[in-house]
């Protein structure tokens, strides 16, 4: 599911990060296979958005991949990589299906892209990871966390994706929220091994509102079909 109010947003120049996220960085730096070249290491991106970390991993010199549903975004990130000299593979289509061969990348990387799609479509989403990393490949997966000022204010749906009201995460359309266990769940029905899961959490003294989120680094254990 894609939700109008990001491709909105896109369209109006909103939310066009130029710099890379930190623990993006810190997550390929930990991760990559240095006794390979670069240039022989493929990292996709779900929901690429303008581009910011597609251009941090073709600059460092990775075969650089994305899938973003926003026209405006793709459109943004494709200007954004020709003007800075930099090249990568970019598809402007959902990610809840991914069409790319068996066991072709090394890393698959989501910067809050999947917490914006209900918990059923992420199952599928995982199951495609799984498909699309090779054996010992490493998925990072960021979801929100139920922990937040946004969720527990908010309203939920049956679908697990809940109606914002307050927070830092006003005006981003709706989210699914995640706790632990359910990213236990959606980590075992894929087959996928969790090697890492970090909670962070900022309170803003000030509101005493939370900004909470997970880093969950999974592996891919076994050889894909």
């Amino acid at each position: 599911m894609f939700q109008n109010i990001w491709e909105e947003n896109y369209a109006k120049k909103v939310a066009l990060n130029k710099y890379p996220w930190d623990f993006v960085v810190t997550f390929v730096f930990n991760y990559f296979n240095r006794n390979l070249p670069k240039q022989s290491q493929k990292i996709l991106e779900l929901g690429f958005g303008a581009g910011c970390n597609i251009s941090f991993f073709a600059r460092e010199g990775f075969d650089a991949y994305g899938v973003e549903a926003s026209s405006s975004a793709y459109t943004h990130a494709l200007h954004f990589l020709n003007q800075e000299g930099l090249k990568a593979n970019l598809k402007n289509e959902s990610f809840t299906t991914l069409s790319y061969t068996n066991a072709c990348f090394e890393m698959v990387i989501d910067r809050a892209s999947l917490t914006c799609i209900t918990y059923d479509e992420c199952q599928k989403v995982f199951y495609e990871v799984k498909r699309v990393l090779k054996k010992d490949g490493i998925f990072l997966f960021s979801p929100y966390s139920k922990a937040h000022t946004s969720y527990i204010t908010g309203h939920t749906h049956e679908n697990f994706l809940t109606t914002i009201t307050q927070g830092s995460l006003v005006g981003v359309g709706d989210l699914c929220f995640y706790d632990y266990e359910m990213i236990v769940e959606i980590a075992n029905e894929s087959s996928l091994e969790i090697i890492k899961c970090e909670h962070l959490e900022k309170k803003d003294m000030a509101s005493s509102s939370v900004h909470a989120e997970w880093h969950v680094v999974l592996k891919n254990k076994e050889k894909s079909i």
